[in-house]
């Protein structure tokens, strides 16, 4: 790149434009990446730059979704009640526990409720 010329002896490059050995490197070290993918197949340049591109876009969309998701919604006392009521698994806590838990969140219950009171009342709330 330094020192490529045209028909006038003119630069092709100018000296911002120059990439470095390892720039060089990594492209054609690519390149040949995406080649062994291809099957061997004449694979221009810009398409490699593109598919490139395109594997950063997803991967940057994938990150941001993982970002953005809800991870442990509804947490009491370290228990993921979301994953519990999902999968029907509130039957594991005892009376006294389902009866903090629902006061924690403020869902109103009789004192005389069974517990399979108590896990219909939860099952029922609209997180």
């Amino acid at each position: 790149m330094r020192n490529a010329k045209d028909d006038n002896n003119s630069r092709l490059f100018r000296r911002e434009e120059w990439l470095t050995k390892n720039q060089v490197k990594g492209c054609f070290s690519h390149l040949a990446a995406v080649r062994r993918r291809c099957g061997h197949k004449d694979i221009d340049l810009n398409d490699a730059h593109a598919e490139e591109e395109e594997e950063k876009r997803e991967k940057l969309l994938a990150d941001i979704a993982t970002e953005l998701s809800l991870q442990h919604p509804i947490c009491y006392n370290t228990t993921d009640l979301y994953r519990c009521v999902k999968e029907d698994k509130l039957q594991m806590f005892n009376v006294t526990m389902l009866k903090t838990i629902l006061l924690h969140f403020d869902v109103a219950f009789n004192s005389k409720d069974r517990k399979k009171d108590l896990v219909q009342k939860f099952s029922e709330v609209r997180w």
